[in-house]
C-alpha cells in the first residue's frame, strides 16, 4: 500500500473532498500517513499591495478550519498543510518535499480555459513523480 497520501482541495469546491478521503482511507494501511492540503491562490505583487494583510489572514485561517473540518468529519487523522501559490506548481512541490507516494485529486468539468491551460489535475497528472488518482 501507500506510506503518504496527499488530498489537495480547492477550498471553492469542496463537494469532492469526502469521495477524495474514502478513497484514500481504501487504499491505505495502518502506517500510512495522510495531507490534506490547499493552496491559496497568489496574486500579484501589486494586487496584493491594496489588499489589507487581514484579508489574507482570514483567508489562510478559514481554509485552515475547512480542511480541518473535512478531515474531522471523515473520521481521518491527517496533517493539513497550507500554502500560496500556484496550485498545480504547489502541490507537485509538496509531492517531493514530503515524500508523498500518491495524490488524490479531484477534478472539475473543464471549462475553455483549461482547453488552453490545462487544468490543475492534469498538470499533477502529467508531471507528478508518484500514481495521481483524480477523482471526476
Amino acid at each position: 500500500m501507500f506510506k503518504r497520501v496527499l488530498i489537495p482541495v480547492d477550498i471553492a469546491h469542496t463537494e469532492k473532498a469526502a469521495e477524495m478521503v474514502e478513497a484514500a482511507k481504501r487504499v491505505a494501511n495502518d502506517e500510512t500517513q495522510f495531507v490534506i492540503a490547499s493552496i491559496i491562490h497568489s496574486v500579484p505583487a501589486l494586487a496584493e499591495l491594496s489588499v489589507p494583510q487581514e484579508y489574507f489572514d482570514m483567508a489562510e485561517e478559514e481554509a485552515r478550519k475547512t480542511l480541518t473540518v473535512i478531515a474531522k468529519e471523515n473520521g481521518l487523522d491527517a496533517k493539513i498543510e497550507l500554502r500560496v501559490g500556484q496550485p498545480a506548481n504547489d502541490i507537485l512541490t509538496m509531492q517531493k518535499e514530503l515524500d508523498i507516494d500518491l495524490v488524490i485529486i479531484g477534478s472539475h468539468k473543464p471549462g475553455l480555459q483549461d482547453y488552453f491551460l490545462g487544468s490543475t489535475a492534469s498538470r499533477v497528472v502529467r508531471h507528478a513523480q508518484c500514481p495521481v488518482l483524480v477523482m471526476r
